[in-house]
């Protein structure tokens, strides 16, 4: 935050204390025109971008924050405030230009790889394939996805690496005493009675939650396995 204070007061960025998703006209046809300046016209979308927050107590008050001047050469950020403030007016002004970018084009795709050798094997990869960056021109992190190169059907692919990577697939998570109770009113029948099962959970859930006692048997008594609703 204190990097962030001193960048305003350089005149860098517009204010930071603010929840606001909201950006000035001028500055969303400077973010445009610079976008398409330097990436070309098909990464920029035909009709400006403009946000709505959708926090319900969000301090509006300011315009969200952005560079002062998007054509701001960032070395001489470096000069004034060092090298941890060049690293976080870059976020700032990927963020706000990437905001009045063109969408990223991706496919899902998965790849089956029939491996020969002593043993046959049939290998699969999940990921997708990059079609248009878009937005991921300028920031290419963006895409939590993993990115597949563009193969084609019965191609030959050569191994140049192996590795042995262990995975398991991580159970459902428990359930608390929150999202049990919602889960039951939710998702079981009460009979038509549901005004009331709230109550009838809240009364009688911690009955059943406790561990059995010696030589009792304990029953998995619903469908969504909260052990109250008694079918």
């Amino acid at each position: 935050m204190s990097i962030a204070q001193k960048l305003y007061e350089e005149g860098f960025i517009t204010y930071h204390r603010t929840d606001s998703v909201t950006v000035g006209s001028a500055a969303v046809f400077a973010l445009r025109g610079y976008a398409e300046k330097e990436f070309g016209k098909n990464y920029v979308p035909e009709k400006p971008r403009f946000y709505k927050t959708k926090q319900k107590l969000a301090q509006e008050a300011h315009e969200a924050i952005r560079p002062t001047n998007v054509n701001l050469e960032q070395s001489s950020i470096s000069g004034v405030l060092g090298h941890d403030a060049v690293k976080l007016y870059d976020l700032i002004f990927k963020r706000a230009v990437g905001s009045q970018m063109a969408d990223a084009v991706t496919q899902s795709t998965s790849i089956f790889v029939l491996a020969k050798n002593a043993q046959s094997y049939r290998l699969k990869a999940n990921g997708s394939v990059l079609k248009f960056p878009g937005f991921l021109k300028l920031n290419p992190q963006a895409l939590n996805d993993n990115l597949l190169p563009d193969f084609k059907v019965g191609e030959s692919l050569k191994s140049e690496k192996v590795d042995k990577i262990e995975h398991e697939t991580p159970p459902p998570p428990r359930y608390n005493d929150a999202s049990l109770i919602a889960t039951c009113i939710a998702n079981c029948d009460f009979g038509g009675k549901r005004n009331r099962a709230s109550l009838n959970i809240r009364d009688n859930y911690r009955n059943y939650r406790r561990a059995p006692v010696r030589g009792e048997r304990r029953r998995k008594i619903c469908a969504h396995e909260c052990w109250y609703c008694g079918q």
